[in-house]
């Protein structure tokens, strides 16, 4: 998990990312839940891959990859995640151009 404060896949992370009081999200994990009541066949331990990937493909540009998700601005950059995650990767590369 980036700045390694917290376990978890990089999915969590970024589902941190996602605008607080998101109703897609919250159905993704409602859906992908009575999914398994339908017999999709995920690993618990894949679950939260299986939310995001349900609620990228919710978006308007269905189905990106997460860093094509994050270029065309489906996560917030601004949440509290997003600036600590920048402030460790600054502490790690201080001497890096950190401009896009």
């Amino acid at each position: 998990m980036p700045g390694n404060q917290q376990a978890g896949a990089l999915e969590e992370f970024l589902a941190n990312l996602v605008a607080e009081g998101d109703l897609l999200l919250e159905f993704a994990k409602s859906s992908t839940q009575q999914a398994r009541t339908k017999g999709a066949t995920f690993p618990d331990a894949k679950r939260s891959k299986a939310v995001l990937h349900t609620w990228l493909a919710w978006q308007r540009d269905p189905g990106l990859p997460y860093g094509a998700a994050i270029r065309a601005q489906f996560f917030r950059h601004d949440s509290a995640a997003a600036q600590a995650f920048v402030a460790w990767y600054r502490s790690l590369f201080p001497d890096q151009d950190h401009e896009p």
